[in-house]
């Protein structure tokens, strides 16, 4: 009786280790394919989210340029003409690591971006020389803000560092504030001409 309880420990024993050896052996290239896919998607998402980051300072320098020409009349600056480019995305980007929602996000800011171009060359057409550069302008601090927007959630959702140390003098801020002082100007003009009724 003593022998079989033995020998049943031991069998038992043995099949448990058979099953946890076997288990060890699946699931070890599983685990080594997901860490390989989280190190891809990683990569992939810096990637992107610095080009996007890069295509948010070309927005503030467009504004930049344009605000002191506004404010110079002319005399220092650049009046804007355009939208900056946005840079194709990488052709090794791992989009199905990534996953469905940032490649989604990502994805479509492309298509915001080309709307946003569509609308000011409508605007071309019907605006006068001093309001249309002034559309383009606000239109750069507006899409620059939904780049960093896409980029910061990039960052967040693959656990990345974020781009700036200090929060204090970020594209961010620079595009957030003038923003605020159009919305600003817009306010007191509205005023006056209110006045002048």
């Amino acid at each position: 009786m003593e022998e079989e309880k033995i020998i049943g420990l031991i069998l038992g024993s043995s099949v448990i280790g058979g099953v946890i050896s076997g288990l060890i052996a699946q699931g070890a290239p599983w685990w080594r394919e997901r860490l390989a896919a989280n190190k891809t998607a990683a990569f992939s998402a810096l990637r992107l989210a610095l080009l996007l980051e890069e295509f948010a300072g070309d927005c503030a320098s467009l504004y930049g340029d344009h605000d002191t020409y506004r404010s110079s009349r002319g005399g220092a600056g650049a009046s804007a003409r355009r939208l900056p480019e946005l840079k194709e995305y990488p052709s090794d980007i791992a989009w199905q690591a990534l996953g469905t929602d940032l490649t989604t996000k990502v994805l479509h800011f492309r298509v915001v971006r080309a709307d946003a171009g569509a609308m000011i060359s409508a605007d071309a057409e019907f605006a006068d020389q001093w309001d249309h550069p002034n559309l383009i302008a606000e239109t750069a601090l507006k899409i620059g803000l939904k780049a960093l927007a896409v980029a910061h959630d990039l960052r967040r959702a693959r656990k990345l560092a974020p781009a700036h140390v200090s929060l204090d003098r970020t594209t961010e801020a620079y595009l957030t504030s003038a923003l605020a002082r159009i919305a600003e100007r817009s306010a007191r003009l509205a005023a006056r001409g209110h006045d002048e009724l």
